[in-house]
């Protein structure tokens, strides 16, 4: 963290992961070290009472419609009893032919929207870890450095878990030109 900061003052740092890296130690660590985050949250029955009134309605959507899914979102402050404090819940829930599907994220960011936050920022986590995946193989490596040396500020530091393990074998071009003013770390 040190490196990065000593390199780009001034830039913002999100940590995005699933359930299985959403603990108070992680969550404490971002807040201490001004790093975003946006974490997984596996649901629990406190978070369930929070959307049950929004499931029934999804669903009631769902049978009023021609569609074969609707999906709707709700935020709201709460926190685990092992938390330092309440934190930003995002909720979406998905109903389809299967029944409902109801996912939970915790995020320090006060900006954005519910719906946003949720398929724009979290739901990229996912693809760049079929990214990575598929960049460890080797088959994307060319594709890779011909986007890194034509992308300005907007390259995403996914690629930092290649630098730090993914690839250990690989020699990456020195990082040049204008630092990129939002890096994303993804577990």
């Amino acid at each position: 963290m040190r490196a990065i900061r000593s390199n780009w003052p001034n830039i913002r740092i999100l940590i995005r992961a699933d359930s299985h890296y959403c603990s108070p130690q992680v969550i404490d660590w971002c807040r201490a070290n001004d790093v975003d985050f946006i974490l997984g949250v596996a649901p629990t029955t406190t978070l369930r009472k929070h959307v049950a009134d929004l499931e029934s309605s999804t669903m009631a959507r769902l049978e009023a419609s021609k569609t074969n899914k609707v999906r709707r979102f709700k935020e709201f402050f709460d926190g685990a009893a092992s938390w330092s404090r309440v934190e930003r819940i995002i909720a979406r829930v998905e109903v389809g032919a299967q029944g409902a599907d109801t996912r939970f994220i915790v995020t320090n960011l006060a900006s954005g929207k519910a719906k946003a936050l949720y398929e724009d920022v979290y739901c990229r986590r996912g693809a760049a870890e079929n990214h990575i995946k598929s960049w460890k193989t080797g088959s994307r490596w060319a594709l890779f450095r011909a986007r890194l040396t034509t992308t300005s500020n907007s390259w995403s530091w996914n690629c930092c878990a290649m630098r730090t393990g993914g690839l250990p074998s690989t020699r990456f071009p020195p990082l040049t030109g204008a630092s990129p003013c939002f890096g994303l770390v993804t577990c």
